[in-house]
């Protein structure tokens, strides 16, 4: 936050020589939690130098992981947080924020303008999606996916909310009905909270015929489960994925 009592900079200019040797960035002092997602984008979090980051106090549990963050240990407690990727494998997974081009995401429906999706695919076995609201008042947003990009098959797919103990980032667990032509729930979303959800089912056409190869998936991959140039395996195949939903749309620019 550009104050007085930094001179006017922001602490990532004020850092820059040593951003070549951190890990995790920790944004903390002055910022307001409350202000607009580009600003969370831009400011408080570390994506824009590739790195993952804190939040200081509690922070906001929804906002934060839209950008990758959680709470810092000695202010709040992370650990519902971090329950929750081990408990999805995020280490194995492929973070596609509403930022990218083509995410596999989207929230629609009035008023649902500042509402935010980002996805941690793991393609063809799961995703965790984390669902925040910049919005004033609580909205109904429809929540569509992109079930080709996520190599999930959306007739057998789940969506549910997993319990989540805590204060700062309580929330009850609760099922939601895919239902429809498109498979598509629609949320109710709390002002200033959100949703951590994640999307389980079986696996799309593009992973069976895979496994329809010679080798299979593990024989191209080998067992370390790496894909090409050392990509781990499903990011290679969501990044894939991603290209081929693209190219189908008629996208111009489709990496």
């Amino acid at each position: 936050m550009l104050t007085d009592q930094y001179g006017k900079v922001s602490p990532a200019l004020q850092f820059m020589h040593l951003l070549a040797y951190v890990d995790t960035l920790w944004f903390g002092e002055g910022y307001d939690y409350n202000e607009s997602p580009e600003y969370w984008l831009v400011e408080v979090s570390g994506l824009p130098f590739g790195l993952m980051g804190d939040m200081m106090r509690e922070g906001n549990a929804w906002r934060g992981m839209v950008y990758g963050m959680s709470s810092r240990f000695r202010g709040a407690d992370p650990s519902p947080i971090w329950d929750l990727w081990d408990v999805f494998g995020i280490e194995n997974a492929t973070m596609i924020g509403y930022w990218q081009p083509d995410p596999p995401t989207a929230l629609t429906g009035e008023g649902c303008g500042e509402v935010r999706a980002t996805t941690y695919v793991r393609y063809g076995r799961s995703a965790l999606i984390a669902i925040a609201s910049w919005e004033h008042e609580p909205v109904s947003c429809r929540l569509a996916f992109d079930y080709t990009s996520l190599g999930i098959r959306p007739s057998l797919a789940k969506l549910r909310a997993p319990h989540l103990r805590g204060g700062h980032v309580g929330q009850a667990a609760a099922d939601f009905a895919l239902e429809g032509p498109n498979y598509a729930p629609t949320l109710h979303v709390p002002s200033g909270r959100g949703w951590l959800l994640m999307l389980e089912g079986g696996a799309g056409e593009m992973v069976e015929a895979e496994h329809d190869q010679p080798g299979g998936r593990e024989g191209r991959e080998g067992r370390g489960g790496r894909g090409p140039l050392g990509v781990p395996g499903e990011a290679a195949h969501a990044a894939a994925a991603r290209r081929q939903a693209c190219r189908a749309r008629g996208g111009a620019h489709c990496q």
